[in-house]
């Protein structure tokens, strides 16, 4: 998801908490300290400009020369490939009001994007490396989904919708799957078919190929109040003993902080962060050199910052356009230090111009 004009805002300095609770030994260090200027690299590549509004929603990679980027506009959603360093708009079959709020590939002849109404029906889209199909439609919204394969996909609910109830589900290439007993995942990484990680509300849930195991991570996030309620919203897996979530506590007056950085060490989680000036995170991504990715936004209508983890310390990093303008998401490049940003160029919350980003390591 997405941002606007002129040069970017300084690397600057977080204060930070540490949690207690579990031994994470892979995060054992958070410094307030600016993250040095050499991953400061991020440009935008690809510029849409329109009148109906648009916004680069969701990403998926499967290469640095092969890419999808999914545009929503005030008329329906569209759809842009690269092939090699070029970006060309493909037919899609968007609905009005259509949003893609998550899409994944497994290869270039297997892309995957997953399309809602806000509030309402959900669909499944397939890319076969010829032409875009509806495989299924949902009687409520998609939030998120996972593509390991043609014959091995899942689809979650969307947090942000109240009493959405979609919940968890898999496909076979045949046949869709509900898992009841899931509760209400919203994201999830896998490190293989048979090892998933998934996370929502306050509950963190492993997949061992065919069972979901589900852990409360409510001791180790924000307390609810009448007004505030935690939860955790991204999740990305390292290792078997190196798994990373974010998630907010819902505290502040708008809503969206503070930010929570959790680990998993194998054994347990341990809160490694939580961060006052910082919000709701998108996603976490690995940087390809042993980093993280975390892109959030904080208050409402919102000020983007892209933060990043690495070596016990987390700190925000300039990027090309002012946070307060922009939005963006993050899809990593499997094997590289080459990540590329979904997102748009914003003024007075509107959208102005549907914006693609790359990082280099």
């Amino acid at each position: 998801m997405k941002t606007s004009t002129v040069l970017a805002v300084a690397a600057v300095t977080c204060a930070a908490a540490l949690g207690s609770a579990g031994g994470a030994s892979a995060a054992t260090r958070l410094a307030g300290a600016s993250h040095p200027a050499t991953v400061a690299r991020w440009q935008v590549i690809k510029t849409v400009h329109s009148n109906d509004m648009p916004a680069f929603t969701a990403m998926a990679v499967t290469g640095m020369h092969n890419a999808w980027a999914f545009a929503s506009t005030s008329a329906k959603t569209a759809a842009w490939r690269m092939e090699g360093t070029a970006w060309r708009e493909v037919a899609f079959p968007g609905r009005s009001g259509d949003q893609v709020l998550a899409a994944g590939a497994s290869a270039p002849d297997n892309v995957w994007a997953f399309a809602s109404l806000r509030q309402g029906s959900g669909r499944a889209l397939h890319w076969d490396g010829t032409r875009w199909s509806v495989v299924r439609q949902f009687s409520k919204t998609i939030g998120n989904g996972l593509v390991l394969g043609p014959r091995d996909v899942w689809v979650f609910g969307e947090p942000y919708v109240p009493g959405n109830g979609l919940g968890t589900w898999h496909y076979d290439g045949k046949t869709w799957t509900r898992y009841k007993n899931a509760g209400a995942l919203t994201a999830a990484s896998a490190l293989s078919p048979s090892s998933i990680w998934a996370v929502g509300d306050k509950t963190a849930a492993h997949w061992d190929g065919s069972r979901w195991s589900l852990t409360s991570l409510a001791k180790i996030l924000p307390p609810d109040s009448l007004v505030c309620h935690s939860q955790v919203t991204a999740v990305y897996a390292a290792s078997p003993g190196d798994v990373w979530a974010a998630g907010m506590g819902g505290c502040d007056n708008l809503g969206r902080a503070p930010f929570v950085l959790l680990h998993f060490n194998g054994t347990a989680w341990q809160r490694v962060a939580s961060v006052s000036s910082y919000g709701e995170p998108y996603q976490v991504v690995p940087d390809g050199s042993g980093g993280l990715w975390i892109p959030v936004i904080t208050g409402f209508p919102g000020t983007f910052s892209m933060l990043h983890y690495s070596g016990g310390h987390l700190g925000q990093v300039p990027l090309p356009l002012p946070g307060p303008t922009m939005r963006m998401g993050v899809a990593h490049v499997s094997g590289s230090t080459v990540t590329f940003g979904d997102g748009a160029s914003y003024q007075d919350g509107v959208p102005q111009a549907a914006l693609i980003f790359k990082y280099s390591g």
